[in-house]
């Protein structure tokens, strides 16, 4: 019979290998990100569904079934819930990211490959260049970039979104129309 001691050294080999799943998983990302090309995308999405997600599941059933074998009442077992609630939180996010990352890529690809392009012909680090132009500040409530995930950066009259991680910009600003579309619209 195990002891729940014993159970929480167990619990700590199922933590450590979702984290180098997580690293496996963002090094894979960054290696398509940085080809930029559609393909590398849909790699990295197939390789998400077909090892990161199993075996994050394989790692949760893991999990439930040394939750199970926990004996309440003895020494070590607060820990023990307390450390699979932790784990588990740790794996919906995970799970999110397996799932959420290589689609949102994808929906990007065409910027994605833009980015990619251009970062061979850059020498300054896109976020010392975005600082340096622009006054730019986080934006209340922090949104995330559509392309790499990291949070933007907006100007003061938020006119402008931008990413310091991949350099992604998007301007807010209305367009403006010109006296002949303005005419039209007013039914003149």
């Amino acid at each position: 019979m195990r002891d729940n001691l014993t159970l929480l050294a167990d619990l700590e080999q199922q933590r450590r290998a979702i984290l180098r799943l997580e690293e496996g998983f963002r090094l894979e990302k960054d290696d398509a990100l940085e080809a930029g090309a559609c393909e590398s995308l849909l790699r990295l999405r197939e390789r998400s569904r077909t090892r990161y997600q199993p075996e994050l599941a394989r790692i949760r059933n893991e999990v439930l079934r040394l939750s199970g074998l926990l004996l309440a009442g003895e020494e070590w077992y607060e820990e023990g819930i307390s450390i699979v609630g932790t784990i588990q939180k740790k794996i919906d996010e995970a799970m999110t990211r397996f799932i959420g990352a290589p689609n949102r890529l994808l929906r990007n690809a065409e910027t994605i490959q833009q980015l990619a392009g251009s970062r061979d012909r850059t020498v300054e680090r896109p976020e010392t260049a975005i600082h340096e132009e622009e006054q730019l500040r986080p934006t209340d409530p922090p949104v995330a970039c559509p392309v790499c995930g990291s949070f933007l950066l907006a100007d003061k009259e938020f006119t402008l979104l931008v990413c310091p991680s991949c350099g992604a910009r998007e301007s807010l600003e209305p367009e403006i129309p010109g006296p002949d579309e303005a005419a039209a619209q007013d039914g003149v």
